[in-house]
């Protein structure tokens, strides 16, 4: 048996990571679509939980992808935000190009990924190739990609609290976020185009040889 894992956007491997320490503030990114499978409203809650209740008064959250999918689902949590009285903490950019997308994962110091549900999570390959740590939901496939304690921090699917809490000791734990980071780097080498296509061509000549 041979397994090719399937060529992801990887391109942060080619980029010189910068060393990553939350200063005066802590940015945590987001990429998806603006839905509610994604668990952008856990996300909100669960960063309204860090500057109310956990005193994380420096978090800024970058929330990045398409807010058109579902505008209502989009303006709700919009006004979720405004009427909880954290809405400096949380920037829309919307959807954004790759130079800029590109910017902000190499700004980013955790990436947060509250989805209810993945059938693979492609945008995790993505962030793990900018060697940025990780809290993620245990949903679907995602333990596939992300390994509790590993490479990541799993929590249920639709838990605000574990969530909060989750970024909170990621946020506290310089090692961690170094291991992690490290751990995402050689996880992302595995999905690059090339790797794939030569296992395919060595399986091939092999079945060739043997004819």
């Amino acid at each position: 048996m041979v397994i090719a894992y399937p060529g992801l956007n990887v391109s942060g491997l080619g980029k010189k990571i910068p060393a990553r320490s939350p200063g005066q503030v802590l940015h945590l990114l987001f990429v998806g679509y603006i839905t509610s499978r994604k668990g952008v409203d856990v996300l909100i809650r669960a960063t309204e939980i860090l500057i109310k209740e956990r005193g994380m008064k420096n978090t800024i959250i970058h929330i990045v992808g398409n807010t058109e999918i579902d505008k209502n689902y989009f303006q709700e949590i919009k006004n979720y935000s405004q009427n909880a009285a954290i809405d400096q903490h949380i920037i829309f950019h919307g959807w954004v190009d790759n130079r800029e997308i590109e910017e902000l994962y190499l700004k980013a110091d955790i990436f947060v990924f509250p989805s209810l549900m993945e059938g693979f999570g492609m945008v995790l390959a993505e962030a793990a190739s900018y060697g940025l740590p990780i809290v993620t939901t245990d949903a679907g496939a995602i333990p596939y990609l992300i390994k509790d304690g590993v490479n990541g921090i799993l929590v249920p699917p639709g838990d605000a609290k574990s969530l909060a809490l989750a970024i909170e000791h990621l946020a506290a734990s310089p090692d961690l976020r170094e291991e992690f980071s490290q751990a995402n780097r050689k996880l992302a080498e595995k999905f690059q185009w090339e790797r794939s296509l030569s296992k395919i061509t060595a399986f091939l000549q092999k079945l060739a040889d043997l004819a």
